[in-house]
């Protein structure tokens, strides 16, 4: 480090997964790590993450995610809801918060212990 001059301060990244179809703004101190062309995880500095994955689900409904959902014994506190503007359900599993989303015959999964901020809050699919 050179005397009397500062670091310059990290900047928000833009993300973009075409296989997963998401994109977002990571905050400085958040980075991306692609597991597959079917899983990420968003992680910070302090260890924080979330996780996002996604399968093909032709035809699966909402209400077939919710069975599943109940039948699992992690899967508690499910509910109804919407995720960036689409149907959606919410439930906790192993102290995490999830939400299931189904778009375009695709199922995501997105467990984090925090979705209400970025880089969620920020999503976008596509």
């Amino acid at each position: 480090k050179v005397r009397g001059v500062a670091t310059p301060p990290a900047l928000p990244t833009p993300y973009r997964n075409e296989a997963i179809g998401i994109s977002t703004v990571l905050p400085p101190n958040w980075q991306a790590q692609d597991i597959s062309k079917t899983s990420l995880v968003f992680i910070n500095s302090s260890g924080t993450s979330v996780s996002i994955q996604v399968y093909s689900h032709p035809g699966v409904t909402l209400e077939e995610i919710e069975k599943q959902l109940t039948a699992a014994s992690s899967a508690k506190n499910i509910f109804r809801t919407t995720f960036l503007g689409l149907p959606a359900l919410s439930f906790t599993a192993n102290s995490l918060q999830g939400k299931a989303v189904i778009r375009e015959n695709n199922l995501y999964y997105i467990m984090g212990t925090n979705l209400s901020q970025e880089p969620v809050s920020n999503m976008t699919f596509f």
